[in-house]
């Protein structure tokens, strides 16, 4: 009996190096060369660490709306995208402009409340 129990014990343990092996084996086969290619294709790593700038968007709505005159929901727009995008590139010139309108508004004859 004490046989058999380390035959099969045996018999597991060479089940778990095979699949330890196997698993290696397709990784050094499949897994790791696919991934080299999809690094090629892609590009360079710096492109891939670039993340895109969601508040550009904002600002350039923000911006049409000046050139329409609309400018209490261009300082809006400005100010959420302060609020909620102040890693975006485009938060300095948001600021500015933002100042530049509250100025606008406060010399102009359009009736807002604590002027």
């Amino acid at each position: 009996m004490v046989r058999f129990k380390f035959f099969l014990a045996f018999f597991a343990l060479l089940i778990c190096v095979g699949g330890v092996a196997g698993a290696y084996f397709y990784w050094k086969k499949y897994a790791e060369p696919e991934m080299g290619v999809v690094a090629q294709i892609e590009g360079t790593a710096e492109v891939m660490k670039e993340k895109p700038d969601l508040g550009k968007r904002h600002f350039d709505e923000a911006i049409e709306l000046l050139r329409e005159g609309e400018l209490v929901s261009a300082r809006d727009r400005l100010r959420y995208l302060m609020t909620y995008f102040p890693e975006s590139k485009t938060f300095n010139e948001a600021k500015r402009v933002v100042g530049e309108v509250n100025l606008d508004l406060l010399i102009s004859k359009i009736p807002q409340p604590k002027k």
